[in-house]
């Protein structure tokens, strides 16, 4: 299985492991999968979650605003590339350099 752990999606989201955590919890993020020794990977699509989410939020955006925001999003709109582009604009675009 490969991917992120936590720690390698926080340093790349400019965030602390707990809220990685507290995302997940409200479900911001969603849940990833496991490894066998129960330890969650982390995909780029959740650092590029992470870093609207912060954007959104310095833009004024409350978690329940943000986690609206999210929902419409996945609903439909996503752009031929599979990123979704409202994503892609309050992130930069940059968040796979």
């Amino acid at each position: 299985m490969t991917g992120f752990k936590i720690s390698e999606v926080a340093e790349k989201s400019n965030v602390n492991i707990e809220t990685v955590r507290y995302y997940e919890k409200r479900q911001l993020i969603p849940e990833p999968p496991r490894t066998r020794a129960g330890y969650r990977i982390f995909s780029l699509e959740d650092v590029d979650r992470i870093k609207f989410i912060k954007r959104s939020q310095k833009l004024g955006f409350t978690l329940n605003e943000i986690k609206q925001l999210i929902s419409i999003q996945c609903s439909g709109s996503g752009s031929s590339d599979g990123r979704y582009p409202i994503i892609t604009s309050l992130t930069g675009g940059d968040s796979h350099e």
